[in-house]
C-alpha cells in the first residue's frame, strides 16, 4: 500500500516501520498432580501414548512416527532417537519428513517409560514397525489423537484445554522446575532457539545459584586470598578529595 502511494507521489518515501514483536504469553502446563488424573482417565490403550508424550515432549507428528527400532531399552539409560515426523502432505495424505528442524535428536527415557515401554513391545514385532500405530497399521489420526486427549481431559475433571501441544509444554516445564539445564532441555526439545526454550524459564528463577558452590572445594580447602594492603595515606585522606 505505501508503495502504491510512493508510484502515485502522494508520498515522498516509504517510511521504515520497525515491528515491534508481541510477547508471547506463558504456556499453560499440567502440574504432576493433574498428569496422574490424566493417565488415569485416559482409555488404557492410549495410557502409553500420553505417558510417552510427557516424559519425552515429542511432538505430536515425531509420536506418530515413531518406530521401535528408534528405541534403546536394553542398555544402561535408555533413550530414544526423533528421526521422523510425520505431517500431513498435499491432498490430505500423512506423509514422513524429518524432525521440524531437520535433525534428529537423542532423547533419554524416566526408567517408568523404558519399562513401559519395553513391557508393551510384542516379542514378535518388526523393528521398524511403529510405536503407536493407527487401524490397520497404519498411522494414527491427527483429529483422533486431540479428541481422545480432549475428552480425557473433561473425564479428568481437568479445567485446562488439553491437546497434543500441551503435554510438551508439561515436559519442558516439569524440566525447569527440576533444576534441568536450559541448553539440555533445548536439545531434547529440538528447539532451533534458546529463545523458544527460556518460554518456561519464570518457574524456576532461581535456577543455577547452587551450582556457584562448585567454585569451592567439597572440604573446604580453598584457602582464601589475603587482604591487600592499601598504599598511600594511611590517614585516610584521599589525592584532591578524590578517591584514586
Amino acid at each position: 500500500m505505501l508503495h502504491l502511494a510512493l508510484d502515485y507521489q502522494l508520498i515522498e518515501r516509504v517510511p521504515r516501520i520497525r515491528m515491534e514483536k508481541a510477547e508471547l504469553p506463558d504456556p499453560v502446563f499440567l502440574e504432576e498432580e493433574e498428569i496422574d488424573r490424566l493417565v488415569a482417565a485416559v482409555p488404557v490403550e492410549w495410557r502409553l501414548f500420553v505417558l510417552t508424550a510427557v516424559r519425552t515432549g515429542l511432538r505430536r507428528g515425531e509420536l506418530m512416527g515413531l518406530r521401535w527400532d528408534d528405541l534403546r531399552l536394553e542398555v544402561e539409560r535408555p533413550s530414544l532417537r526423533v528421526q521422523r515426523s510425520v505431517r500431513q502432505e498435499d491432498g490430505g495424505k500423512l506423509g514422513e519428513k524429518p524432525p521440524k528442524g531437520g535433525k534428529p535428536r537423542s532423547v533419554p527415557l524416566t526408567r517408568d517409560l523404558a519399562a513401559a515401554l519395553h513391557t508393551a513391545r510384542p516379542t514378535t514385532v518388526h523393528r521398524t514397525s511403529l510405536v503407536f500405530p493407527g487401524p490397520l497399521q497404519g498411522y494414527l489420526d491427527h483429529q483422533r489423537i486431540w479428541k481422545m486427549l480432549v475428552q480425557a481431559g473433561k473425564d479428568a475433571g481437568l479445567d485446562k484445554h488439553v491437546h497434543p501441544h500441551l503435554l510438551r509444554h508439561t515436559f519442558a516445564s516439569l524440566c525447569y522446575k527440576r533444576g534441568i539445564p536450559p541448553q539440555v532441555v533445548q536439545l531434547w526439545l529440538g528447539h532451533a532457539h534458546i529463545t523458544t526454550t527460556e518460554r518456561y524459564a519464570h518457574l524456576a528463577p532461581n535456577a543455577g545459584e547452587d551450582l556457584i558452590d562448585l567454585l569451592v572445594s567439597p572440604a573446604g580447602t580453598t584457602t582464601p586470598a589475603a587482604p591487600c594492603a592499601i598504599r598511600g595515606n594511611t590517614t585516610g585522606n584521599t589525592k584532591g578529595g578524590q578517591e584514586t
